[in-house]
């Protein structure tokens, strides 16, 4: 995914880019709650890896395809896949569709859980990270 985005500051080898929503917003049907929600412009921090910037350069951003897949994976499907693979366990052993239905809620929750407590040890890996790959002329 390549976004772009202005900087604002720099601090220490790290640019603070404000990246604004545009392009196909005026054609989305949920435009407005981009916003009343504050995500119609957002600020990120990225390292600069020697890029020679300065306030107020644009600068195109990319987040890796198999990191927003990989992210989806395990946020969406992971819980999925466990809390089936509970409710067909606990159903082949108790012959109970109640008993199996609320263990696949027990197990989604706590597969959630487990993806929020990773998330806060492992989330801010570079695997994950958007990463600016050059300079632009402007924010298009």
């Amino acid at each position: 995914m390549h976004e772009s985005g202005q900087i604002i500051k720099i601090n220490e080898g790290f640019a603070l880019i404000r990246m604004n929503t545009k392009g196909s917003c005026a054609s989305c049907e949920a435009s407005g709650i981009c916003h009343i929600s504050g995500t119609a412009s957002r600020e990120i921090r990225l390292p600069l890896n020697g890029l020679h910037a300065k306030v107020g350069d644009y600068v195109d951003i990319e987040t890796p395809s198999r990191s927003m897949l990989s992210a989806a994976f395990i946020l969406f499907i992971f819980p999925l896949l466990i809390s089936g693979l509970a409710y067909v366990l606990i159903f082949h052993h108790t012959h109970s569709q109640g008993w199996a239905l609320a263990g696949f809620f027990v197990f989604f929750a706590a597969a959630e859980l487990c993806i929020m407590i990773l998330d806060r040890l492992f989330g801010r890996s570079a695997y994950f990270e958007p990463k600016i790959i050059g300079k632009t002329t402007n924010d298009s």
